[in-house]
């Protein structure tokens, strides 16, 4: 299984990190898939491509439609073959579209950071989110400090872990039904 995340810097059009978390038999290891550069962002999704090329039989769990969006736009972008990108793409599983309709939690919003606090699951940033991903991004291209690279990765790496807690759980509820 893998499970997919993105962070992005919308002030400039600029998908630079896909974070992903492989999990084996209950055993997890995360990779990230980084572009410093706009001018990186070609490597990095040949790297990706190649790393989910690699896995062609595993789900890949995101949350949310901006995952699907990115790879799409990158597919064309970078001329992925159409039979490649659909190959792909039915791989993927949006965790919020399946939920959605299927659970009702008691919260008034189905964010990651509501619904992977919810089954337990804890950033290590308190700060984190996906507004204060950009900050670290657009302070990190200020001044490079790989300290608060480091943080965008932490925090790209929590939001892939509490994607497959949240998978985890409801998997759990429905077996139990």
């Amino acid at each position: 299984e893998l499970y997919f995340d993105i962070e992005s810097d919308p002030l400039r059009d600029f998908d630079f990190l896909f974070g992903v978390l492989e999990v084996k038999k209950g055993r997890s290891r995360y990779y990230s898939f980084l572009a410093k550069t706009p001018e990186e962002e070609g490597e990095m999704w040949r790297q990706f491509i190649e790393f989910v090329l690699a896995r062609p039989e595993a789900p890949i769990y995101h949350y949310g439609w901006f995952e699907l969006e990115v790879f799409r736009r990158f597919a064309a972008k970078y001329f992925l073959a159409e039979d490649s990108r659909l190959e792909i793409e039915k791989h993927f599983h949006d965790l919020l579209f399946l939920i959605r309709p299927a659970v009702i939690f008691p919260l008034s919003f189905y964010s990651l950071k509501d619904l992977g606090a919810y089954v337990g699951y804890k950033w290590q940033a308190e700060d984190a989110s996906g507004v204060q991903a950009v900050r670290w991004f657009e302070d990190w291209l200020k001044n490079h400090d790989d300290k608060i690279l480091d943080k965008i990765l932490e925090y790209n790496k929590d939001d892939v872990k509490a994607t497959w807690q949240l998978k985890e759980w409801v998997s759990k509820q429905f077996k139990k039904i």
